[in-house]
């Protein structure tokens, strides 16, 4: 039995997920009425391998699903390591450098 992309992120088998991924599983794919994200699931049980797994296979971290965004989703659940992951992933795409005085 195949097991599904969103039941390998509730059991935080990342190295299964890997597999898929590099087989070329969608990293933004998403279910339902909701369109409930991969990231968005991952930050929402606070799955911190998982999330940067994600990351690193480009899923978009400002996808949002009925729960939310990814970052709204770690952080309602108060999963800290989450939140600064994604906060730090979001900076660095969109970090300008500071103005010398």
């Amino acid at each position: 039995m195949d097991t599904s992309p969103f039941d390998l992120i509730r059991d935080c088998n990342a190295a299964e997920l890997k597999v898929r991924l590099e087989a070329g599983l969608d990293p933004n794919h998403s279910v339902g009425p909701m369109q409930h994200s991969l990231l968005t699931l991952a930050c929402e049980l606070g799955h911190v391998e998982v999330v940067d797994l994600l990351l690193a296979h480009r899923a978009k971290k400002s996808k949002a699903s009925g729960r939310g965004t990814p970052f709204y989703c770690a952080i309602s659940a108060g999963h800290v390591d989450v939140v600064k992951r994604l906060a730090k992933a979001k900076s660095g795409l969109n970090a300008q450098p500071l103005p010398l005085t």
